[in-house]
């Protein structure tokens, strides 16, 4: 077996300089090198033709993709843009060859991205949508999802115009990463991208991300980790049960999960062990019993088992989504969720998630348009190039996101990670100041006993779009605030950034003054502190002032 090569295994550790948690990866479009040269460029965009040339979008040479791979300084991953099938060809060989699993494919037809995936499934993959009309509705997205995942990709390159937050948070909600390609080089887009969430930035002008970055504090948090509800909320309600999803959703769980079996008579019913013996007042294994039988069953406080169907039926056309584990290894449950998901019409709020890579791979025949997600026990330890290297052996053969037990989960590979589209969904918190810490990290999501922890979490802080304010006073301006459950409030806030201004200002213990006119461009900021003594920051869309 060849070795890896050296430039392909390397873990670029370079950071923008920022107190932003998970802040969105940079990608250079590069312009003039064959390695991202900005500060902050984590990975280098390059297109490559079938002689295995490298390329600027604009056509000027960059050499060959091995004299890149093989630069002592190529600390940036290569991002290459593929036109068409003989290039696939080309690259696996080169891939087989040389080892490499440290690339990122990118082009705007997914069914060349599958192919580029059969033929090296360790290679990533990011769908191009720049040029394609990506509608805002739901429906739109789903087939977005669909298609992204039909690709074989976890990521979605969207132009600016459609990175709105609405957007980007139900694609990660899909576990979809989306980078964004800006609009122009101006400050206000680079405010727009990086407040609507996105997971990367794609540019050749990256300096205005980079210096934007560098000034918010430390915990601040441009993206909302997402709270999954692990059996509803069993810290309240009776695991898997009907009730328990319920009460979750209404503390303000953005997902459910939920794990499934199959009956005798094939229907699909929710209950996490094998045997119902700890969960009800029967006993033998559920894959034994028929539908009626499991349905005369009670849990501890008398409810009843609930069919995925109940799921399916009680949630349609919320802004939830089911995180459905196939717990059992019967491969025709794969078929059976097929089946349900059609029928109801939920393939918009459906991913699955599996501790059995044949479920997943299953899951990939039949409902290619689905997201997967692999869990594991697997610890990645505190070497992250290590760790990095068993992530992407676990994840990439199955086009799934990352789902550990959280323990084994540092931030530096939380944060090298990121880089290469992997997001991370850790399990099961059930201790509140570990839970804080890793929300506080920034982590995609976090599945949880306890979503009432993070009802009162501010997820949404408004601002008027404009704002007229005084010269030499402290600057305080209006917000809206909603939590995790939806509750709304009215407040005020003294914490700016400001991204630009003409007008003089300086900024002291937490407050910004004006000292003459002018205009300014800020993001508004809301601190929270939680229950176990964390906190974190959370920013309005730009908010453009005159200074009078």
């Amino acid at each position: 077996t060849p070795k890896p090569s050296s430039a392909a295994s390397d873990v670029y550790k370079r950071q923008p300089q920022t107190g932003v948690a998970m802040a969105p990866t940079l990608v250079e479009l590069t312009q003039t090198a064959a390695t991202a040269s900005q500060a902050g460029a984590a990975n280098s965009l390059v297109t490559l033709d079938s002689a295995l040339n490298v390329s600027t979008a604009s056509g000027q040479s960059l050499g060959t993709l091995q004299a890149l791979l093989d630069r002592a300084d190529a600390r940036a991953i290569p991002v290459l843009r593929i036109a068409d099938a003989a290039t696939v060809t080309a690259l696996a060989e080169q891939v087989k060859a040389r080892n490499l699993v440290d690339l990122t494919l990118l082009s705007a037809d997914p069914a060349l991205l599958a192919q580029a995936r059969q033929a090296m499934p360790r290679v990533r993959a990011a769908v191009d949508y720049t040029q394609s009309t990506v509608g805002g509705g739901t429906a739109d997205l789903a087939r977005l999802v669909a298609a992204t995942n039909q690709a074989g990709a976890k990521i979605a390159v969207l132009p600016a115009a459609a990175a709105t937050r609405e957007t980007v948070a139900y694609l990660q909600r899909m576990l979809v990463t989306v980078w964004a390609v800006p609009q122009d080089g101006s400050a206000l887009s680079a405010a727009r991208l990086l407040t609507s969430g996105v997971n990367g930035v794609v540019a050749a002008d990256l300096a205005p991300y980079t210096a934007l970055l560098a000034k918010f504090p430390a915990r601040s948090l441009l993206r909302k980790p997402l709270v999954v509800g692990h059996r509803g909320v069993p810290s309240r309600v009776d695991e898997n049960t009907l009730a328990g999803a319920i009460e979750a959703v209404r503390l303000g769980a953005d997902a459910v999960e939920n794990d499934i079996y199959m009956t005798t008579d094939r229907h699909l019913v929710v209950m996490h062990d094998e045997t119902v013996d700890r969960t009800t007042d029967g006993t033998g294994a559920v894959e034994s019993m028929t539908l009626a039988q499991v349905r005369a069953l009670r849990t501890t406080s008398g409810l009843p088992v609930p069919t995925l169907d109940e799921f399916f039926t009680q949630f349609k056309g919320q802004p939830i989504t089911h995180f459905v584990e196939i717990k059992s290894a019967t491969p025709e449950v794969v078929d059976l969720l097929k089946v349900a998901v059609d029928r109801h019409g939920v393939a918009d709020q459906v991913i699955a998630i599996s501790f059995h890579a044949a479920q997943l791979k299953r899951l990939a025949e039949l409902m290619p348009g689905v997201s997967g997600g692999y869990l594991t026990g697997l610890s990645t330890g505190a070497d992250v190039k290590k760790g990095m290297r068993a992530i992407l052996g676990a994840t990439q053969p199955l086009s799934s996101t990352f789902n550990p037990s959280y323990a084994g989960v540092p931030e530096a590979v939380l944060e090298a990670a990121k880089h290469r589209g992997t997001t991370f969904w850790p399990w099961t918190f059930r201790d509140e100041a570990i839970f804080e810490r890793y929300y506080m990290a920034g982590t995609h999501g976090l599945t949880t006993d306890m979503s009432q922890w993070a009802s009162a979490y501010p997820v949404r802080l408004s601002a008027a779009a404009a704002e007229t304010v005084a010269a030499n006073a402290a600057v305080e301006l209006p917000v809206q605030i909603r939590t995790q459950a939806g509750q709304a409030s009215l407040s005020s806030s003294r914490q700016l950034v400001v991204v630009e201004a003409t007008a003089p200002y300086a900024q002291s213990n937490g407050e910004t003054v004006f000292s003459g006119p002018g205009t300014a461009l800020v993001l508004v900021g809301h601190t929270h502190t939680m229950a176990k003594g964390g906190r974190f920051t959370i920013y309005s869309e730009p908010v453009q002032l005159t200074v009078r």
